[in-house]
């Protein structure tokens, strides 16, 4: 309806070997789920304890689910249980796509300075999603 605002997201990925083609598999990914990418960005941690050679911070635009702009913040539970299996569907998409990575995925609160309370899809593999308010 023209009520409805789209849902945003935000994944955190962390690539344990670089391989050639991995961004292009990311991007694959993200299109396959019909993502739009409002931000991206990849870096190389230089100076790091960890065996962490690629980090992948992208915020993306939901292009297939939207909820009413009321509920954006506090979704109902039928919303809530939606965007908990969309973060598991991008979750386990990412992490196929890039094998030995370290995946995050949570919802991303755009145009909103405060975080919502919940926690959106807890539990999901080893890794956490987590909400998350701004860049």
């Amino acid at each position: 309806g023209k009520d409805e605002v789209p849902l945003y997201f935000f994944a955190q990925i962390c690539t344990r070997k670089h391989s050639f083609g991995e961004q292009g598999a990311l991007l694959r990914a993200i299109d396959a789920n019909d993502m739009h990418i409002i931000d991206m960005r990849t870096f190389h941690p230089q100076y790091s304890n960890t065996d962490v050679q690629v980090v992948y911070m992208i915020y993306l635009r939901d292009d297939r689910h939207s909820i009413p702009g009321e509920n954006f913040q506090n979704p109902n539970e039928e919303q809530q249980k939606m965007i908990e299996q969309r973060c598991t569907s991008l979750h386990r998409s990412f992490l196929s796509a890039l094998e030995s990575s370290s995946v995050k995925v949570g919802r991303w609160h755009a145009h909103f300075k405060e975080n919502a309370a919940t926690q959106i899809g807890s539990n999901i593999s080893k890794d956490e999603t987590e909400d998350r308010d701004t860049f």
